[in-house]
């Protein structure tokens, strides 16, 4: 996954979870959480942290509330 291939991601989708950047580039979170800084930086996308509905369990994905979006 290069910076450009990120971006483009993101502009195609308009809103993305880290988990589905994960899945969609087969890659380490920590990894593209610090590609996506890059981005953040320079103004292109923005995080947004989902809450989930509930808290007793922890059984979904945390990748999911990370959500990314083009700004």
């Amino acid at each position: 996954m290069s910076l450009i291939e990120l971006k483009h991601y993101l502009q195609e989708k308009k809103i993305a979870s880290l988990g589905d950047i994960t899945e969609h580039f087969q890659c380490d979170a920590e990894l593209a959480r610090h590609m996506l800084q890059h981005w953040i930086r320079k103004g292109c996308i923005c995080a947004v942290l989902k809450t989930p509905a509930c808290s007793a369990c922890r059984q979904c994905n945390v990748l999911s509330y990370e959500i990314y979006q083009v700004v």
